[in-house]
């Protein structure tokens, strides 16, 4: 069962996710970026688990198409 959610990239370092993030709020695609470092303990929790961009169902194809040049 979906809840509505998908990720739409992935990414190492957390500045690339939140760049990626703001393309797409300024072409109005609301997104998140995912990133668990166990609350803040362990920063580079990251590059075993990777940062996800989150965007809603129905962005998906747009979404793809703005961060495609954003992704590794």
């Amino acid at each position: 069962m979906s809840d509505g959610l998908q990720t739409v990239s992935t990414f190492l370092h957390r500045d690339e996710a939140d760049i990626a993030c703001a393309r797409l709020a300024a072409e109005g695609i609301p997104a998140i970026v995912v990133a668990d470092d166990e609350g803040g303990l362990s920063v580079g929790f990251f590059t075993e688990f990777r940062i996800r961009l989150v965007v809603r169902d129905e962005d998906v194809p747009g979404a793809r198409s703005i961060v495609c040049d954003c992704a590794e």
